[in-house]
């Protein structure tokens, strides 16, 4: 890749060595978040929570409509839903743990 200011500094710099290890472990649990948020998925159909629906239909109908258009399912146009889809998951288990007997 040819850039117009040399990049040889900021190779090596902290900065760039915390991002690269945020980014490799990102990469090893995003497979589980896409598991977790369908499991999400089916625990708002059982519960009809209308709001989490809509969210998580959200995340799904950019997935699908990426995959229409680029004709190809690239995660990285998914990239800004992801915290959507935590949210979902979140929701999801957070609303099925049974409250405490007082």
């Amino acid at each position: 890749v040819r850039v117009r200011r040399p990049v040889e500094a900021v190779r090596g710099s902290a900065s760039a060595s915390a991002f690269n290890l945020l980014f490799k472990v990102y990469r090893v649990l995003r497979p589980g978040l896409v598991v977790l948020f369908f499991f999400a998925c089916v625990t708002h159909v059982r519960k009809l929570d209308p709001t989490m629906l809509l969210a998580a239909g959200l995340v799904l109908a950019n997935a699908a409509g990426i995959a229409l258009v680029q004709y190809t399912g690239m995660d990285r146009y998914g990239a800004p839903f992801y915290p959507l889809m935590a949210t979902v998951v979140f929701a999801a288990v957070f609303g099925t743990l049974k409250p405490r007997p007082s």
